[in-house]
């Protein structure tokens, strides 16, 4: 009988073992990497509408990546300040982009322009209208098709945008601009307490939400005429401005500062005006007790006393002269809660070019000297 030789195969198990050690290691390393750098959170913001939207659909954040990684370099430079911006946020870290509208993109990190896919471009007009969805915003819609949308006999929910508060109210007439009279006594309440508790003739920046439209617009707090609905506690109507010839004449400066204010336009339309236009934004401002509008053209904004300028009644320029170049001597006639009355006043008031901003402000000292009580 022929035996076989045997093979015996001997393994050494500390190479086994350390095979599989190096596996785990390896594997472990990936799965921590992949989890660390995975985008979790994608997120939209936008100062100018002063809204923003978070996503966390893992979906709509793969679909984001991968769209990011099929941009391409582009020819321009950055977007203008003001844009949205898109933030995709994971363990590792935070990217940001910036973009005006789809099409193109701001990559921060590289300072790089980027040319984005349709599949990102769905994503980021989507964007764009959520987060217009989410602004306290409305939009800059001309008086013939405001008008339409707000019919006589129509009715129409109204946010003012300073403090939030809602009201109710029935347009009962107006051609160029509406009449309307609040619909129930709390209603009437709402609007005087905008007021301090009594009716004004000061504007307040309203959005008016009818016809399927949120729509900037202007309030004037005194009721005129005898007015229609009952029962309201209010004696008259109310007047609604909105955008287009009428409120752009001079005469209506401060209707259509609170246009510019409702719509989240005000630092848009303030690029475009000149030394004396942004003067007498500023003192309409004053007049109108406008902090948020003053903020962006007084420097420094922090200096601004909120106490003092709830007590004017009334600021008018009466004269206006340039003595150098951005200085100007302004003659006003002012008024305040606990005197002066329609007193004559000479201040000087220095302007310097924002040059990120790209609009003129005004130096604050002028204030302390407008607004003192007493002679």
């Amino acid at each position: 009988m022929r035996w076989r030789k045997s093979h015996i195969v001997y393994i050494d198990a500390r190479w086994l073992v350390l095979k599989v050690v190096v596996v785990v290691l390896l594997a472990v390393a990936l799965t921590t990497y992949l989890k660390w750098t995975r985008v979790t959170l994608l997120e939209f913001e936008s100062k100018d509408l002063a809204a923003s939207w978070r996503v966390s659909d893992p979906q709509v954040i793969r679909q984001v990546c991968r769209a990011l990684s099929q941009t391409t370099p582009a020819k321009g430079s950055r977007p203008r300040t003001g844009g949205i911006t898109m933030r995709l946020t994971s363990q590792r870290e935070t990217r940001e982009y910036t973009f005006t509208e789809p099409g193109f993109i701001f990559d921060r990190k590289k300072a790089r322009l980027l040319k984005t896919p349709e599949s990102l471009n769905g994503i980021l007009q989507l964007a764009v209208g959520e987060l217009r969805k989410r602004s306290p915003f409305g939009d800059l819609v001309e008086w013939e098709e405001a008008g339409k949308l707000f019919p006589v006999g129509g009715e129409a929910r109204v946010t003012d945008l300073d403090s939030g508060r809602k009201f109710s109210v029935r347009r009962t007439g107006g051609y160029s601009h509406a009449d309307v009279e609040p619909l129930t006594g709390r209603d009437t309440a709402t609007v005087k307490l905008l007021y301090g508790g009594m009716w004004s003739w000061k504007r307040r920046a309203v959005v008016v939400e009818t016809g399927g439209r949120k729509i900037a617009a202007s309030l004037t707090g005194m009721p005129q005429g005898k007015g229609e609905l009952k029962n309201n506690d209010c004696n008259g109507s109310i007047d609604l401005y909105f955008s287009g010839r009428i409120t752009e004449k001079s005469s209506n400066l401060a209707h259509l500062m609170m246009i510019w204010k409702a719509a989240g336009k005000t630092r848009e339309k303030l690029r475009g005006l000149s030394p004396g236009e942004t003067l007498l934004v500023l003192f309409t401002a004053l007049d109108q007790r406008d902090l948020k509008t003053l903020e962006q053209v007084v420097n420094p904004a922090g200096s601004i006393d909120r106490t003092m300028i709830q007590d004017v009644i009334g600021v008018t320029i009466t004269g206006m002269r340039k003595q150098a170049e951005l200085t100007y001597q302004i003659t006003v006639l002012v008024s305040l809660q606990n005197g002066p009355y329609n007193q004559s006043r000479q201040v000087q008031v220095r302007l310097s070019r924002d040059q990120d901003l790209e609009i003129y402000r005004a130096d604050a000292s002028f204030l302390a000297a407008l607004l003192r009580q007493g002679k």
